[in-house]
């Protein structure tokens, strides 16, 4: 089985507008625009965030995806600026079918939301 490989970068002071622009001119084309709402759970002791661990659940346009995330082989954490130097990421993803019914599930099993962001892509 072919694992994906996920690299992410952060960019300081940048115009999100005038990259879109550039990638266009030269030969790109955008495929939509989208809202992604994500929430992220813990227990109430935040012992997956002590573990460097998270559940997401995530909204995708039509698409909604639970995930179990790990950080593996944590060196070094950064609550300043977010960086975070590790070897390697765990992911358990799949896709479910209703964003509001999990985060009901999740809420009435005991855990408690940790982060709850939307963000235009």
């Amino acid at each position: 089985m072919k694992k994906n490989r996920e690299i992410e970068f952060l960019f300081d002071k940048i115009d999100p507008k005038d990259i879109e622009d550039r990638i266009i001119r030269i030969g790109a084309k955008k495929q939509f625009d989208m809202v992604f709402e994500s929430v992220t759970f813990d227990y109430p002791d935040f012992r997956l965030n002590n573990d460097s661990a998270w559940i997401r659940l995530r909204k995708e346009g039509d698409i909604v995806k639970l995930a179990f995330k790990k950080r593996l082989g944590v060196k070094s954490e950064s609550d300043s600026n977010n960086i975070i130097e590790h070897s390697g990421m765990e992911e358990i993803e799949f896709e479910i079918s209703d964003f509001q019914k999990a985060i009901d599930y999740h809420l009435a099993i005991g855990f408690v939301i940790k982060y709850h962001q939307e963000k235009d892509v």
